[in-house]
């Protein structure tokens, strides 16, 4: 049974299937690989990520002289702990929400960014370290949280457009 070219490609057309046609309307995967804006950028990110993990390791180092390593131990087990709970309370929310809006037939936009945020701040908290914490709880702030959201939901638009249109099949 020919299913013709939507099935396959995912497109409105009716041709046959091929794949010349099929990759002129989807996007390599890959593509970023070989874009130098892309690079640039994820190699600031990670700079970026090593420079934070540096700032922690060495506050925790200077905070475990005078603490004594047990009890840092203990404080960061317990903020990571106490941070995950919160946010997978928070979370659960938001996907209930996330649900309710594709129930009524709207896209979730915002519930979208606010999982992005959760997400992000997730990490953050189960990361060791106080700078990690600090941007965990900052990330969980209304101005920073739309800011973080916004820049999430733009780089993933794609992802997320087809995590709602699988939701939509679902329900």
């Amino acid at each position: 049974m020919n299913l013709g070219f939507h099935s396959f490609c995912g497109t409105m057309a009716r041709r046959p299937p091929n794949a010349v046609s099929c990759l002129m309307f989807r996007r390599p995967r890959f593509l970023p690989l070989v874009q130098i804006e892309s690079v640039t950028r994820a190699l600031f990110i990670l700079l970026l990520c090593s420079l934070l993990m540096l700032a922690d390791g060495y506050i925790l180092i200077v905070v475990s002289r005078s603490l004594g390593i047990y009890l840092l131990l203990a404080i960061e087990a317990t903020t990571g702990l106490i941070g995950v709970l919160v946010v997978l309370g928070s979370y659960r929310h938001v996907v209930e929400q996330v649900r309710a809006e594709v129930q009524g037939g709207r896209y979730p936009e915002r519930e979208f960014r606010r999982l992005g945020c959760l997400l992000v701040s997730a990490v953050c908290l189960i990361l060791p370290g106080f700078v990690t914490d600090a941007a965990g709880v900052l990330a969980l702030l209304p101005p920073l949280r739309w800011v973080i959201g916004f820049a999430i939901e733009r780089a993933a638009r794609a992802g997320l457009e087809e995590l709602y249109e699988h939701i939509k099949l679902e329900e």
